[in-house]
């Protein structure tokens, strides 16, 4: 694929056409290649191209799909091409996967915690609380169709890696809370409003809810919860980022087990 192709996959409508994303860096690349994700170029400098061989034959070995083409390129035109403001390494492109049923979002809520993320616009936020969640267990995401982009540069940049092994799926939350509802699945929200995550005893499966830092989860999607929770408050901060937030609960859920 041409550099000209490539700066167009910053743009969220030439992904949507295209089905294609970009990775750019270092350690999203090899991280990449050790997934599952279908890899059609690699745009490098000749010294990361080089490196990275053993990595790429054993991607090509594993996923026994077409060969990755590799295309030398100089680190001033990767910079010109991609998102980052200086770029030594490289630009990988790849498709991407499909959302997850609702069948396999709720049979994943039944076992281990399923994040929610009811419009989550910054797709820095995002990728911060992708990585998050791997850092603590938690491999799939249900997302509101407002959320930002998961394929976003900014997105994948910030998960450092992580979002190789998290599924980010985008539904109605009510069709997916309707149906959790009915099967007597814990949802959990995050709202100020709610007991202290400190308090008494939480759920160690289910749905975790998390919504925006100006408006906080939907009322709509609060109509489904089972529990609303809050992050004790010590100081003068009006609220916590999101990522942040996200990170403080899931650790107050691990931590109940």
């Amino acid at each position: 694929m041409s550099p000209k192709l490539v700066r167009k996959l910053a743009d969220k409508k030439y992904r949507t056409e295209t089905g294609l994303f970009i990775v750019e860096g270092d350690k999203n690349i090899r991280e990449l290649l050790c997934s599952s994700f279908e890899i059609t170029d690699i745009l490098g400098t000749d010294t990361f191209l080089d490196a990275i061989i053993p990595l790429v034959n054993a991607y090509e070995e594993k996923t026994a799909k077409d060969r990755v083409t590799l295309r030398p390129i100089k680190a001033d035109e990767l910079a010109r091409t991609g998102t980052f403001v200086t770029n030594d390494a490289g630009i990988a492109i790849a498709k991407q996967r499909g959302n997850e049923s609702v069948t396999a979002l709720l049979t994943k809520a039944q076992e281990n915690i399923v994040l929610i993320l009811d419009d989550i616009r910054d797709p820095g936020n995002l990728g911060t609380i992708i990585r998050i969640a791997d850092w603590y267990g938690v491999d799939a995401i249900a997302a509101s169709i407002t959320t930002t982009d998961f394929y976003n540069p900014k997105t994948i940049a910030a998960t450092m890696g992580s979002f190789t092994r998290i599924t980010v799926t985008y539904l109605d939350l009510d069709n997916l809370l309707t149906e959790a509802q009915k099967l007597q699945i814990p949802i959990v929200a995050a709202d100020m409003t709610g007991k202290s995550i400190h308090d008494g005893k939480l759920p160690r499966n289910g749905f975790l809810i998390m919504g925006s830092e100006s408006h906080g989860v939907s009322k709509d999607a609060l109509a489904y919860v089972t529990e609303q929770v809050t992050i004790p408050r010590f100081g003068h901060a009006e609220s916590l980022n999101v990522s942040v937030a996200t990170g403080i609960i899931l650790d107050a859920l691990r931590r109940k087990y």
